[in-house]
């Protein structure tokens, strides 16, 4: 999926959600067919693919800076 643009990858997610909703493991795309073994490889590539176009935000840190002093 390296060689894909990014609007060929949003265009394959939704190709992907649509024919896992169908009960379909064939999707095209560009002009390749691609068959997936099972449905669970086609939902792994729907969450590789929604992580990559949609990066969760970095959660602010919770770490906190404590020192002492010695007087």
């Amino acid at each position: 999926m390296a060689d894909l643009t990014i609007e060929e990858k949003r265009e394959l997610l939704l190709d992907l959600k649509r024919a896992l909703a169908m009960g379909a493991r064939r999707v095209r795309a560009g002009d390749r067919d691609i068959e997936y073994r099972s449905r669970e490889d086609m939902k792994r590539i729907i969450t590789d693919l929604e992580a990559e176009l949609d990066p969760p935000t970095r959660p602010a840190s919770s770490a906190r800076l404590i020192s002492f002093h010695r007087g």
